[in-house]
């Protein structure tokens, strides 16, 4: 028979007891820090990795669309490095091995150094750097069958940043799955932690079930954080950091899905590509924190506008896009207009209202492209092309475009590489003096003839250097090329008077143009007053006290300074006042209209009759009949130049008219 037990066996028993659950209590505890820890360093190496592989993402996908490649590659380097140490780390904790991740490991490895290999090519150096996004756009439009050295050099690294781009996407994917299944495995642990909790003994209930209640309180917390962690992740991998707007990645796929059930419901589909116009002036003066403000406001403002009528995206830098549904081209014109008188409203930032516009390119499913891809890059076609019709304008997509496009581009390399072999020339156009019969001076004229394109207007490729930068190297050719000639003509006894050099506004903002010109006159040993530079009237209107400060210091050389095509631009009469010109040169679409145009007389009047009140000499160029000479010598214009004198000639025919040419 067994016996009572005694008051102290009892207390015995009782305090064994609860020093066993003391001890198991404590134990668990220890096994739930431990457990703890684990799980939370597990899940920020994933998460490590994760966001290595997406910042390396991001920087590849800005291989293809910075203006500041160079600088880019820095970043896109120091992040694969970051990238490879975090994934070294993740591969190293026990959970899981995956033979997938390690193939694609190495496919990226190798895709880097390809990319790494062809970014070293001489044909991506400085001097060769684009426009914002031309990278991008000379891939967009190559010809397959192209065979110049730079488009093969575009074309191959293009296709290896696609290649490296691809092989980020799928490992994002495999890292993402794999997340999750941490996640997974961290939970059954919990899940098991807790019905440990629960087993402890009855006869240490009030001690376990304090320690107990503590414990799930804190994994309550743990599956809260991780799951909060996990819809972080989420929302990263698909929304713009800045903005919150959907990213690239997120506006892709519902593009496709969106362009899919267009089709099987036989609907309409716009794409809206928005670039905003001089965004980069505000980097530049107010520095990026603003800006990232600035487009923070835009991105509200098109959420006002546009939310309940289209997705809303940010793909990068200053570019957004717009997925209008089933909308006629009336409904997206009112749209794209609203936009436009929306962004042009003034910005307050830190109490500086600043001014911004934006150029809109429109293409329309299934009309203009049947893929995600074609529709976007045909949208972006007709944004340049309103950028370039001077912007704050929006332009629907149509064929011609695209053609024009691949011939900007084909005419961009055949000019590039004309002026690194010096294949254009130097022309000279005689100017007169009508009453005396004598020839005053020539202006230098650049001419271009292509063993391709044939002979190219210099309406189309001056413009065309401006806008890509190369006007930098080819002013500084035909500043060279030009002295040189004169040289050779004082040393034979030919020179003219005068000869006029046209100057543009990058070489004025862009270089020391001072020293350029100190350096001609003294290398080539030319009398500064022979030398006459000619500037347009929007290189004043730009930065007229910088400008002025140039002029200044080049007239105190003794080099003169006319302005050319005067009348078509916004000049002010304070700056002919300030300025230090010796000449105004009348623009030719004046004189195209006399003696027909009653207009064009008063202004051509008009403007003789400033010059002399002014004190300066006037020149009409584009004179080509013998009714303009009469009404510009009766008006007080006496030298001019023009197809009725001569045209624009080689130097060596320049040098026989000048021996020969009785006016």
């Amino acid at each position: 028979m067994m016996q009572p037990l005694s008051i102290q066996r009892l207390a015995l028993y009782s305090f064994a007891v609860l020093l066993i659950g003391t001890i198991m209590s404590g134990a668990i505890l220890v096994g739930l820090l431990f457990n703890y820890e684990t799980i939370k360093n597990h899940q920020q190496i994933s998460k490590n990795a994760y966001d290595a592989l997406f910042t390396l993402k991001y920087n590849t996908e800005n291989l293809l669309v910075t203006n500041q490649i160079h600088k880019e590659v820095i970043t896109w380097e120091s992040s694969f490095e970051k990238f490879t140490q975090r994934l070294n780390a993740l591969q190293e904790i026990a959970l899981f091995h995956s033979n997938d991740i390690d193939d694609l490991l190495q496919s990226i490895h190798v895709a880097k150094l390809s990319v790494s290999t062809q970014l070293q090519s001489p044909l991506f150096d400085e001097k060769n750097i684009m426009e914002k996004s031309l990278l991008r756009r000379l891939g967009e439009g190559l010809n397959a069958n192209e065979t110049s050295p730079y488009y093969i050099a575009v074309r191959d690294l293009i296709s290896a940043i696609d290649y490296l781009k691809q092989y980020e996407d799928f490992l994002l994917d495999e890292l993402c799955g794999l997340d999750i299944q941490i996640q997974n495995e961290s939970n059954v642990k919990l899940k098991n932690t807790k019905n440990m909790v629960v087993a402890i003994p009855l006869l240490a209930f009030i001690f376990t079930l304090t320690v107990g209640t503590i414990l799930w309180y804190t994994i309550g917390k743990i599956e809260k954080k991780l799951e909060d962690q996990r819809e972080k992740l989420d929302y990263t991998a698909y929304h713009d950091y800045l903005t919150k707007l959907a990213n690239r990645a997120q506006f892709i796929t519902i593009l496709e899905k969106t362009l899919e059930k267009a089709q099987q419901q036989d609907l309409r589909v716009g794409l809206l590509f928005i670039d905003l116009d001089r965004f980069k002036e505000i980097n530049d003066s107010y520095g990026h924190s603003v800006g990232d403000m600035v487009l923070c406001e835009i991105a509200e403002r098109l959420n006002t506008i546009a939310a309940h009528d289209a997705l809303i995206a940010r793909l990068g830098g200053d570019e957004f896009t717009l997925i209008v549904e089933d909308k006629t081209n009336e409904e997206i014109e009112h749209l794209v207009q609203s936009i436009v008188a929306t962004i042009q409203k003034p910005l307050l930032i830190y109490a500086t209202e600043m001014y911004l516009t934006c150029s809109i390119g429109i293409s329309l499913f299934p009309k203009d492209a049947k893929d995600a891809e074609s529709l976007l890059r045909n949208a972006d076609t007709a944004m340049y092309i309103a950028k370039n019709k001077g912007k704050n304008t929006f332009q629907f997509y149509n064929q011609s475009m695209t053609e024009a496009s691949i011939e900007r581009l084909q005419m961009e390399s055949h000019l590039r590489r004309a002026i690194d072999k010096e294949e254009l020339v130097l022309y000279y156009q005689p100017q007169v003096d009508v009453n005396s019969g004598k020839i005053t001076g020539a202006e230098a004229l650049l001419r271009w003839n292509d063993n391709i394109l044939g002979n190219v207007s210099p309406a189309k490729f001056i413009p065309l250097s401006e806008e890509t930068g190369l006007i930098l190297p080819l002013g500084n050719w035909v500043l060279k090329e030009a002295f040189i000639q004169q040289s050779k003509w004082l040393q034979s006894g030919v020179a003219p008077d005068i000869l006029a050099i046209n100057i543009a506004a990058k070489q004025i903002y862009h270089t020391d143009l001072v020293a350029i010109i100190t350096g001609l006159l003294e290398t080539y040993a030319i009398d500064p007053n022979t030398i006459e530079l000619e500037i347009t009237e929007r290189i004043i209107v730009e930065n007229p006290d910088y400008t002025t400060r140039v002029l200044n210091t080049l007239r105190s050389l003794g080099v003169r300074i006319s302005i050319d095509d005067f009348g078509t631009g916004y000049s002010s009469l304070s700056y002919l006042k300030t300025l230090p010109l010796d000449k105004i040169k009348i623009d030719q679409s004046f004189i195209r209209g006399i003696p027909a145009s009653h207009e064009d007389k008063q202004i051509v009047k008009t403007i003789i009759s400033l010059s002399q009140g002014l004190d300066k000499t006037v020149i009409a160029e584009g004179v080509e009949t013998e009714e303009q000479k009469s009404f510009l010598q009766e008006a007080g214009c006496f030298e001019m130049q023009g197809y009725l004198f001569a045209k624009a000639l080689p130097a060596v025919e320049f040098e026989q008219f000048m021996r020969e040419a009785r006016i």
